[in-house]
């Protein structure tokens, strides 16, 4: 239902000039930042487009020199790269979801309307999380019946959203949604251009009852009046039941709360457009100072002109002075490198990747290496968590919608990514493990674990499986150890000291077989007449 592919996320905020008056409080607060978000993670291109917004233009500078400091500046987009490496460590691994029913496991392949794998829809709802802090998933099923699909609602999209106490407990009662559609008469033009309009989805709780409020908006307005009978009413229902909740969570950076969290990357976007502003003050400054001027002796009598700073100009001075070459000496640039050069530590520390900027002057220290470790873990950690608790109820409400039993839905769990709390195992982690399932401390389940955390094991390696490739000795040919332990030994020494402990009590026991045969003969031979006697 949403339109939430492409730059048509991004569009919304440009085919609108505000939000409506009845938004709730903290859309409108953190709207400026969610456009600085946005633009940031765009890059060069968007941020310049921008023009004043992001660099103001410095006094003493007329329009046509405005634009050519514009031009000069470098966004160097580390929001970007940023939000693209964090993701990418949650993705290292694949999600694991658990007791999944078998006849739901090849329908998470497509499980958007537009035919979205589980993977890819919660890959994008990782990025969004961590780029904007916030992003909106709704269970939704056609309108004429079918399989239930999940639809994502960018931070922008979620409009208002409220509460009611039912019993004890507060209940979300009310979403309003904003959707971009196309008018039907819109849709054959021959225009070569096509004009969106916004659509409001109401997701109410009436009388305990879910319902979907549609309302389109009209060729007068921006946005529709939610408070008029809407264009349609939805009653989505389970097995012909209406439901008594509304299937939509907001996902966060801590919490999956409707309430707006502040997103993760504000400072790095921030800071991003501060180096932005610098390395455009360094640019101008290199324009102007980075080529020589060329000074020679003019004629008496001539008045005073204008002077052209550049390398293809002479500037005429007076009768009798020599020819030469002004250049640059100063160390004003200095500083606006060092400047540079700081912020982009700054960034650093906050977690911002800079893969490709960073030199020798800025190199990272000990503490700022382990203090960027604990920003971005605590971030992925943070999000992971959210996105194990989302997701699992999402697939539970999902699966519940297709004949499975409640009992059997809520066993289902999703557990995403969290082998970056694991630092890079040594030779020596790894022997102590071994040894301590040797030592029957640690049982192979937990080995198992650790193995495939530190990325020894690879995804498709279950449990089992691995298991059995550690009983057989076909799995470690030439390996005295692996066969020994086939055999049921847990190496081939321990196999030969007990094989020699086998043989000196099987020889023990023949001496004292023998021994005792030998005083049971002694024992019945007959004694000769008179023997004993003294």
């Amino acid at each position: 239902m949403a339109t939430t592919n492409g730059k048509k996320d991004i569009s919304l905020k440009n085919i609108i000039s505000s939000y409506p008056t009845w938004a709730h409080p903290s859309v409108h607060y953190h709207s400026v930042d969610w456009e600085m978000l946005r633009d940031t993670f765009q890059g060069e291109r968007q941020v310049k487009e921008k023009g004043h917004a992001y660099l103001p233009q410095p006094s003493g500078l007329d329009d046509s020199e405005y634009d050519l400091y514009l031009e000069n500046a470098t966004f160097y987009n580390m929001t970007n790269r940023t939000v693209g490496a964090l993701v990418g460590t949650i993705f290292r691994r694949n999600p694991v979801i658990s007791n999944l029913p078998k006849k739901l496991q090849k329908k998470v392949r497509k499980i958007t309307k537009n035919n979205q794998s589980l993977r890819s829809f919660t890959r994008r709802c990782a990025k969004e999380v961590v780029h904007m802090g916030r992003y909106g998933v709704l269970v939704d099923m056609p309108a004429g019946g079918g399989d239930p699909y999940l639809t994502g609602y960018v931070t922008e999209a979620i409009l208002d959203w409220s509460y009611q106490m039912v019993g004890d407990r507060e209940v979300l009662t009310e979403v309003l949604l904003m959707e971009a559609f196309l008018p039907d008469h819109a849709s054959g033009s021959t225009s070569g251009q096509r004009s969106y309009k916004i659509r409001i989805r109401a997701l109410r709780l009436v009388a305990g009852r879910y319902e979907q409020h549609v309302y389109d908006s009209t060729s007068t307005q921006v946005y529709p009046d939610v408070n008029r009978v809407p264009d349609q009413v939805i009653v989505p229902t389970n097995r012909g039941t209406p439901l008594r909740y509304i299937p939509f969570i907001i996902f966060g950076t801590e919490s999956n709360s409707p309430d707006v969290e502040r997103s993760s990357m504000l400072d790095i976007a921030q800071m991003n457009i501060s180096h932005f502003r610098s390395y455009a003050h360094l640019e101008h400054g290199r324009f102007y100072t980075g080529l020589p001027v060329y000074y020679v002796s003019k004629g008496t009598g001539e008045g005073k002109g204008e002077y052209t700073i550049g390398a293809s100009v002479v500037w005429e001075i007076g009768a009798g002075e020599n020819a030469g070459i002004i250049e640059f000496n100063g160390n004003g640039l200095k500083f606006l490198e060092n400047a540079i050069a700081t912020k982009e530590a700054h960034i650093s520390t906050l977690g911002g990747r800079l893969i490709g900027v960073t030199t020798s002057s800025v190199s990272e220290s000990d503490n700022q290496v382990s203090m960027k470790d604990r920003n971005e873990q605590a971030l992925l950690l943070n999000v992971s968590m959210a996105l194990d608790e989302g997701f699992t109820q999402v697939l539970q409400w999902w699966a519940s919608w297709q004949d499975v039993q409640t009992s059997e839905a809520e066993e289902i769990s999703i557990e995403f990514n969290k082998d970056f709390m694991l630092k890079e195992a040594a030779a020596r982690e790894f022997r102590a493990v071994q040894q301590m399932y040797q030592d029957g401390i640690l049982p192979i389940e937990v080995v198992y674990d650790y193995l495939k955390k530190a990325e020894v094991i690879p995804d498709w390696l279950e449990l089992e499986e691995f298991k059995k490739l550690l009983a057989s000795k076909n799995s470690f040919p030439n390996n005295p150890d692996a066969e020994a332990n086939s055999r049921g030994f847990p190496d081939r020494k321990t196999e030969l000291e007990l094989e020699e402990a086998e043989k000196d009590r099987k020889s023990q026991e023949q001496i004292a077989e023998s021994q005792a045969a030998l005083a049971l003969k002694q024992a019945r031979t007959p004694k000769p007449a008179g023997a004993g006697a003294a």
